[in-house]
């Protein structure tokens, strides 16, 4: 689909959607509706995340947010409820307190879960579909186009899990330094994912170009890039 300057664009896993933006006066709730008659999912069931900030005030407008023409957002969101805030009232599991420790501690936890856990497949991924010239480590074991098509999606996948358990987390109004650190999080995952996207996109523009073909542009989902061979090795 073609867009203009004025148009946002809407990140929903590897679908990539077009939305007019002739006024930053309406409101998030009227860009929901839209978005809910576009993808199908009821309001109650997607996020939308900007700057690394989930959008959450329905009647504030649009222009509160930041966002102008050609800004980008990203809509977390599937057809099942989103997970909500963990009740610590009543539970057989052990807990933390309901303290602005224990929130810190849980976004600690994610974060480190982020790190150790997806952050050494994402830069195998981002070093199998570099550009440079120098074969760069870790790497993917067999990167053909079909497993990196492949590999994106459990990364992207595993990320935006990742965004919905740090915004199940919910600071009370007056722990600041819980809020500022679940922001400064949020703001954390979502770059690994922009960075995920841009470099699948630019790998698959270079494959394109490549090939001297258009096949498999028109979707974000088809195809993958075919992986060049190097021959120089990094010392």
């Amino acid at each position: 689909m073609s867009s203009s300057k004025s148009d946002l664009l809407i990140k929903w896993g590897r679908e990539r959607l077009y939305i007019p933006l002739p006024d930053t006066s309406i409101t998030l709730g009227k860009l929901k509706d839209e978005l809910s008659e576009r993808t199908g999912l009821p309001i109650g069931q997607f996020k939308l995340v900007h700057a690394g900030a989930v959008m959450k005030d329905n009647n504030a407008p649009l222009a509160n947010y930041g966002l102008k023409g050609g800004s980008t957002v990203t809509l977390i969101g599937t057809s099942t409820p989103l997970p909500k805030a963990r009740d610590t009232s009543a539970s057989s599991k052990p807990t933390l307190p309901r303290t602005q420790e224990g929130i810190l501690i849980t976004i600690k936890a994610e974060l480190d879960n982020v790190q150790q856990k997806i952050h050494p497949s994402l830069e195998a991924f981002l070093n199998s579909i570099s550009s440079s010239e120098e074969i760069q480590e870790p790497r993917i074991v067999n990167p053909t186009a079909e497993n990196l098509q492949l590999e994106h999606t459990r990364l992207g996948e595993l990320l935006l899990q990742s965004l919905l358990r740090l915004d199940a987390i919910n600071p009370d109004s007056e722990w600041e330094d819980a809020r500022k650190a679940r922001k400064a999080a949020v703001k954390e995952v979502q770059a690994d994912l922009d960075k995920l996207d841009t470099s699948w996109k630019e790998a698959r523009s270079r494959a394109v170009a490549a090939n001297g073909s258009t096949e498999g542009t028109t979707s974000a989902g088809d195809g993958g890039p075919t992986p060049k061979s190097k021959s120089k090795r990094r010392k």
